[in-house]
């Protein structure tokens, strides 16, 4: 076996790549340098649609152990993308910072014996790590990914001049199929500075005219605008080099990114969309992508202009990493948790995970790291990604290269908001925890009153919040039938540290934070989930929420036109009228009649309502916050005494007409409702 691997590194350094793996008549010969290697049942060879040749050789002399070797032809000196001489460059531990290399291994399973090394002669560079056991393929994946971070470092290098050499106790056909999945991590090869087009637009820069089918239907008021737009398949030659998980989710982060885009682009041209939504759904040989929108008529002639200038930057641009961050499920989900469970996620995931965020490292606090120290803009498979969305948007190449050409609405930085969070004071300290027999969960009280209940939990994959406020709308003196169902979305209408809520609310979304309000009847609950990496601006930003909200009157009227034209217009006239009846029928007093909404809308008092919020929001005395999450108890409480230092425990307020205004708000009221168009007024009692 060893002989095999000099002649695959001999013939490497020859660049007799192709006649290794196809040989032709004809080919050139290298004086002194083997063309061909051996036919032999145990050696497994070819070459990946990104021009990636790589070797499998079966040998399992050393049981579970194997060797891994990635031999590169330099075009000239061996000098790394970073001006270093090659060897300067292997103290690093090949592409990981800090000396994370050993640890890497480590973590996937490799023993302190392994060695991992680099050597060089004036024909080849060549990394290798060996001793490997690989009782699984978690290990093997291990090395092959980080061979192939090395592969790809160096944009001017292409892979056409490398191989991966895979040789020990390994299964060839479950290699060769991980090999040809992780190996596409690979940034845009640049051969040339042109940039082609899916077609003459006669505008210059090679932008491209929108080509989806545009359909308005006016019914009035309301009118609704549908987008059919085609994409197209992946052409053969980027087909043989797409990840299947990859493929399987792009058309997710397409729909997510579009959807986003949508809105900031409605923000900036002045639109009040009702609704929008995108999606992909197969069609033939391609897909179509189809977006909606529901706004007022008088708006549909500047939708088109939006629409237009949204397609053509996708087109021409491709996406940005914070987007791609942004549509990808798992980062909301805690993929940079600690959790080490979910470091060893199925293979699709990981090389999934790998595209977006550059690495995937065996320990979630050196991922963590990594991705902290290393610029968005370095991560290597954003050009992949973006080549895949242009090839099916039937453009060219999208690169970022010209990335402040595009709107700045659509690369709106809204992670410089986090300066804007109030500051948080370090000044609390933890008691001894116990257990709550009832729960199960730890309870963590804090010196300056704060009380968490807290449950550590291994297999959760990001940490989950709720803060439960006993009490809920039904304590507003003032409130009128039907108006308790506006009271979540009001609070989400107050600016927040100086930010209207969107902006708020983008930036807790830039770090992979959701955050949702529920005012009911009897509770108020804000609850939501966060990586665990987000873990203290989630504390500053519930800090902000709570504290730090001043009045929005121009949102609040946007609001309250938004859902009058959704009330009067957005739903089918037939499902509204049955819905109605059944409400009338049924609950007479509850929140839920389009009608009795409609009405509350017209009565709804701004300044009274968010001055009742922002008092229930103050009785932090009365609030139970909840959380569950991978992280131990001690060091979730770490992360509270750090951040939470905000909370000063207010004096429970008991409202003592609290069971009066249950009663009204369940039914002893009088409801006077124009129903059938009798315009008969009905008095109820009773419960909902």
């Amino acid at each position: 076996m060893a002989r095999i691997i000099l002649l695959i590194i001999s013939m490497v350094s020859s660049l007799a790549l192709s006649a290794a793996v196809a040989p032709a008549a004809g080919a050139q010969r290298h004086s002194g340098r083997p063309e061909t290697l051996p036919d032999a049942p145990n050696l497994r060879k070819g070459v990946l649609g990104n021009g990636l040749t790589y070797y499998i050789i079966t040998d399992n002399s050393d049981a579970g152990m194997a060797d891994f070797i990635l031999v590169q032809k330099p075009f000239g000196p061996s000098v790394n993308p970073d001006g270093r001489h090659g060897s300067a460059f292997a103290t690093g531990l090949y592409s990981f910072p800090g000396n994370l290399g050993p640890a890497f291994l480590a973590c996937a399973g490799a023993p302190v014996g392994t060695s991992s090394f680099f050597t060089e002669d004036r024909d080849a560079c060549i990394y290798r790590i060996t001793d490997m056991p690989v009782t699984g393929m978690a290990e093997a994946d291990s090395a092959i990914l980080m061979l192939v971070n090395i592969a790809s470092r160096d944009a001017a290098l292409p892979l056409s001049r490398q191989a991966l050499i895979v040789s020990g106790d390994v299964d060839p056909d479950r290699v060769e199929e991980h090999v040809s999945l992780l190996s596409m991590h690979e940034p845009l090869r640049k051969t040339d500075g042109s940039r082609k087009t899916g077609g003459s637009t006669g505008r210059g820069a090679g932008r491209p005219e929108m080509s989806g089918t545009v359909r308005i239907e006016d019914s009035g008021n309301f009118s609704v605008v549908t987008v059919s737009y085609p994409l197209r398949p992946l052409p053969e030659k980027l087909r043989n080099t797409v990840i299947v998980p990859i493929s399987g989710r792009m058309n997710l982060y397409i729909s997510e990114a579009i959807d986003r885009r949508l809105s900031l682009a409605a923000e900036s041209y002045g639109l009040n969309l009702l609704w929008h939504s995108v999606s992909v759904r197969e069609s033939g040989p391609g897909s179509v992508l189809g977006i909606g929108l529901g706004l007022a008529s008088s708006d549909t002639c500047i939708v088109k202009d939006m629409l237009k200038a949204v397609m053509e930057t996708v087109e021409s641009e491709g996406f940005s990493m914070e987007e791609y961050r942004m549509a990808d499920r798992a980062f909301s989900g805690g993929t940079l948790g600690v959790s080490a469970r979910n470091l060893r996620k199925e293979l699709a995931d990981r090389a999934v995970s790998n595209f977006i965020y550059g690495t995937s490292l065996a320990s979630s606090v050196q991922e963590r790291d990594y991705l902290l120290a290393r610029p968005l803009s370095d991560t290597l498979g954003l050009d992949y990604l973006n080549r895949y969305a242009s090839a099916i948007f039937k453009s060219g190449c999208a690169r970022r290269d010209s990335l402040p050409e595009a709107p700045a609405v659509m690369n709106d930085p809204f992670t410089a908001d986090t300066a804007l969070l109030p500051a948080v004071p370090q000044r609390i300290s933890a008691r001894l925890v116990r257990t709550e027999h009832l729960t199960g969960a730890s309870v963590l009280p804090f010196s300056n009153g704060l009380k968490v209940y807290y449950k550590e939990d291994p297999e959760a994959e990001a940490v989950s919040f709720s803060i439960f406020y006993k009490g809920g709308y039904s304590e507003d003196t003032g409130i009128s039938p039907g108006a308790g169902a506006f009271y979540s979305d009001i609070m989400k209408l107050d600016s927040v540290s100086g930010m209207d809520y969107r902006r708020f609310e983008r930036l807790l979304e830039c770090y992979g934070i959701t955050l949702e309000c529920d005012f009911a009847l009897n509770h108020l609950t804000v609850s939501g989930k966060c990586p665990v990496t987000s873990l203290d601006v989630l504390w500053r930003g519930l800090n902000a929420f709570i504290n730090e909200r001043t009045a929005d009157s121009a949102a609040f009227a946007d609001y309250v036109a938004r859902e009058r034209m959704l009330l009067q217009y957005g739903d089918g006239s037939e499902c509204r009228e049955i819905a109605d009846t059944m409400d009338f029928l049924l609950h007479p007093f509850s929140e839920f009649s389009s009608r009795k909404r409609l009405s509350a809308l017209d009565s709804l008092d701004y300044a009274s309502i968010r001055d009742f919020i922002s008092e229930k929001l103050d009785r932090t005395g009365n609030a139970v916050f909840a959380f569950v999450s991978p992280l131990s108890v001690e060091g979730f409480k770490d992360v509270c005494r750090e951040n939470a230092g905000w909370f000063e425990k207010k004096k429970a307020v008991r409202n003592r007409n609290y069971r009066d205004n249950l009663n009204v708000l369940t039914g002893q009221v009088t409801s006077k409702l124009s129903f059938g168009g009798h315009g008969a007024d009905a008095e109820y009692g009773g419960n909902v």
